[in-house]
């Protein structure tokens, strides 16, 4: 029966003092950097306080990050979730985006026939476009355009 409390009293004894050593400032909440200058030599950077045998130039206290909030990491979701729908939307208009069995006229944004005469009306439509816009084309556009025929091509 002794033993028991006496154990009982040891075991929250160290949980009391660790709850205080947790309340210390120390190294979970920041970390020093010592610029140490002595003649002669370069400067040295440490962890410790510099020796005696050269001052201290400057000290830096580096603190670790604080974890995000929820919010932040509902933020963060949402910018991702924006950026897969913008990433798809651009690929999509890129013609770049794989759609099983069926080729994706980039350009105009509707799907291409396919048989033998997608080449010849991909042709067509190209030439047809580029004669509307004349040199006021972007290399863009008329890099659709061919990527377009390509695939009709193929």
């Amino acid at each position: 029966m002794k033993d028991q409390i006496g154990s009982r009293s040891i075991a929250s004894a160290c949980a009391l003092a660790l709850l205080l050593l947790a309340q210390l400032p120390g190294s979970a909440r920041g970390q020093a950097v010592y610029k140490c200058v002595a003649k002669g030599r370069p400067p040295s950077y440490q962890s410790q306080p510099c020796p005696s045998s050269s001052r201290i130039a400057a000290i830096r206290e580096y603190r670790p990050e604080a974890p995000p909030t929820h919010e932040q990491l509902l933020e963060r979701r949402r910018r991702e979730a924006q950026g897969r729908q913008d990433s798809a939307y651009l690929s999509r208009i890129a013609g770049t985006d794989r759609q099983a069995g069926r080729q994706r006229d980039s350009a105009r944004g509707h799907v291409l026939p396919t048989g033998g005469n997608a080449c010849e009306s991909a042709k067509r439509d190209r030439d047809a476009w580029e004669r509307r816009v004349g040199l006021s084309r972007s290399y863009d556009a008329l890099r659709a355009w061919n990527d377009t025929v390509h695939r009709a091509c193929r």
